[in-house]
């Protein structure tokens, strides 16, 4: 009987090697979901980036297509919306005349996340009531992920996106 109590009161606890386990399994668990959650999250910084891009190039040949010149009243030779890429940043501008100096307006800058990447030096000028525009593809990616979006602009000034793909 005597016995019995012993082993009864042994039983009602954990061990030390118990516990052990018990929080190695939980931290490795933990390791695991902050790697998925921190590729999770860059992977939406580019598809955040490719959404935001691809509406300002609809914005830009909206207004244009709109023939608004309502940013510079005074403007007599409404040249379009022009939307310029820099490799950290991309601007939203109305175009007067030749789009220099004085003759145009910065109505929107954006600065990219810093793990994200875009193809440099293009500027997309969409051209009143017809919205047209040089068309190019433009390549918006995250190296530490290794995965890119493109979004196309056609002559016509349609404007489309893919989705994250690994990068080539």
């Amino acid at each position: 009987m005597v016995k019995n109590k012993k082993m009864k009161k042994a039983s009602e606890g954990f061990t030390l090697i118990e516990l052990i386990i018990v929080v190695a399994i939980m931290a490795i668990m933990t390791g695991v979901g902050l790697a998925y959650f921190n590729k999770f999250n860059e992977e939406k910084k580019i598809s955040g980036e490719v959404s935001r891009l691809a509406d300002v190039l609809h914005l830009a040949r909206s207004k244009s297509m709109a023939n608004d010149y309502s940013p510079m009243p005074t403007c007599t030779d409404f040249s379009g919306y022009q939307l310029e890429i820099t490799q950290i940043a991309y601007n939203f501008v109305f175009c007067c005349s030749d789009c220099s100096g004085a003759n145009r307006k910065l109505l929107q800058s954006h600065t990219l996340y810093s793990t994200v990447t875009v193809d440099a030096g293009y500027t997309f000028l969409f051209r009143p009531l017809t919205g047209q525009t040089i068309g190019s593809t433009l390549k918006i990616g995250n190296n530490t992920l290794n995965k890119c979006a493109q979004v196309d602009i056609q002559n016509s000034g349609l404007i489309s996106s893919t989705d994250l793909d690994v990068c080539h």
